[in-house]
């Protein structure tokens, strides 16, 4: 859907055929965004959905393929520039990766992967990324950081016990939530400190 910034005029902006749109970006006169089909069931090893990312005109004309993958998925997608920055998720090889593709379909290059953590909140801010490092088994999350060609990987910090859930990067700061409170921290990993609690 689209619609003005104050809620009025809401229309259908794109229909899909048989499955789903998620990780809007509007950059520009395009909207980029990754499209699952419905039939995806994790819960069957067999049974694994065609991903694709897909740029278009905010009409639904003009819609292009960035890139296809048959057995992972596509998840926090950041278009900065000429580069969408993404998390691949391969669920059926416990493989978790992120990668960097040009927004024509061309350079895609891995720029970190892990099998024992799961890369998740992935926000790109000048010339870093950066992302929560999960841990299931002992559960433990870490905030981490690299540059934007995958070099000077980062702790920011993994002294909280905070979850590091829906990153935001502006600045200096990084705000993120963490059960019922809001943080911010420094991108140097100071200042610490819980802004409200709801």
């Amino acid at each position: 859907y689209k619609m003005k910034k104050d809620g009025s005029q809401q229309t259908v902006a794109i229909k899909s055929d048989n499955g789903y749109y998620e990780n809007l970006n509007v950059v520009g006169d395009w909207i980029y965004c990754n499209y699952r089909d419905a039939f995806d069931s994790f819960s069957d090893k067999n049974s694994y959905d065609i991903n694709r990312i897909y740029k278009m005109k905010p009409d639904g004309s003009e819609k292009t393929k960035v890139e296809e993958i048959n057995d992972s998925h596509y998840e926090f997608l950041n278009v900065v520039g000429d580069w969408v920055y993404y998390v691949e998720e391969s669920q059926q090889h416990k493989v978790y990766e992120i990668y960097k593709i040009k927004t024509d379909g061309s350079g895609k290059t891995k720029l970190a992967s892990s099998s024992k953590s799961r890369y998740i909140d992935l926000n790109v801010s000048g010339d870093w990324i950066y992302y929560r490092e999960y841990y299931e088994k002992p559960t433990k999350n870490i905030l981490c950081k690299m540059k934007l060609d995958g070099s000077n990987n980062t702790v920011v910090t993994k002294t909280s016990k905070n979850n590091y859930e829906d990153l935001n990067v502006v600045g200096d700061w990084i705000f993120y939530r963490s059960e019922n409170s809001l943080y911010k921290v420094k991108t140097d990993g100071s200042s610490e400190t819980q802004i409200s609690e709801y």
